[in-house]
């Protein structure tokens, strides 16, 4: 099945990872990989920006999603991952792609089951350009229904920085992520340290205070953390500001316990 960009269709949840496979040959385990439910991505341009794939499973449904070069090859195809993801129950999970380094119009995208029936929603995006070290408010932003998934990608200078993830929509549970470039592919779990926030309550804001290791172009992604905001509108704002760990000017004498 070949996916569509603003086309987040359901599917179904995919079969037993390790089913019949005590029917393999095993001489050559190296082209046995788990069973999966395969996508191909629309076609991307590899010349510049970010690409990204999303799956929601259902409120009691688990998945893991992987990303692939795409091949026309009956062993290797779906074998090794470029990017992989796999959280819990409910939660949504994504993959993303640096085109430039990848240099590839499009992907494969496998699907593997892990708990429930449930079908889940899956989605390909790109990221719109947003700012060279941005400061201030951007947006309102929006995630319509059944979006779960969106990429800013921002050029960072290295150094401290603290981002508000304002959520305007009390419904909506949303988390966020800072990924670095140079790397090619990635999952969900691959932000920077301390890069990523999605723990508070639906309605609620989410911060990152982190240290961006090195100047250069980034992804900030932003998502809809669990099946039951699937179908909120969610309207949202970035927040950017510098910090700095200098130590005070003047030096310190002396100091006492009163």
């Amino acid at each position: 099945m070949t996916l569509s960009f603003g086309v987040n269709p359901a599917i179904p949840m995919p079969g037993d990872p390790f089913g019949g496979w005590e029917h393999l040959d095993w001489s050559d385990p190296a082209v046995i990989w788990p069973n999966a439910d395969g996508y191909r991505t629309p076609d991307f341009d590899p010349s510049t920006g970010w690409g990204g794939v999303a799956v929601m499973p259902g409120a009691a449904s688990d998945v893991t999603l992987r990303v692939h070069r795409a091949l026309d090859d009956i062993d290797l195809s779906f074998g090794h991952a470029l990017g992989y993801s796999g959280y819990s129950l409910g939660e949504t999970d994504f993959c993303l792609l640096e085109l430039p380094v990848l240099n590839s119009t499009h992907f494969d995208v496998g699907l593997s089951g892990a708990t429930g029936s449930e079908d889940s929603v899956i989605e390909v995006v790109t990221s719109t350009y947003l700012a060279n070290d941005p400061t201030g408010n951007y947006g309102v932003f929006q995630m319509a229904a059944s979006e779960m998934l969106e990429l800013h990608e921002v050029d960072l200078t290295a150094g401290f920085l603290r981002v508000r993830l304002e959520n305007l929509s009390p419904g909506a549970d949303l988390g966020f992520s800072i990924h670095a470039s140079g790397v090619g592919a990635m999952g969900r779990v691959d932000a920077i340290p301390d890069g990523a926030a999605w723990v508070n309550l639906p309605g609620a804001d989410e911060w990152i205070t982190c240290e961006i290791p090195s100047t250069g172009n980034y992804c900030i992604a932003v998502w809809k953390t669990e099946a039951g905001s699937l179908a909120e509108v969610a309207d949202y704002r970035l927040d950017f500001s510098t910090i700095t760990d200098a130590p005070p000017s003047a030096a310190v004498n002396r100091t006492r316990l009163v």
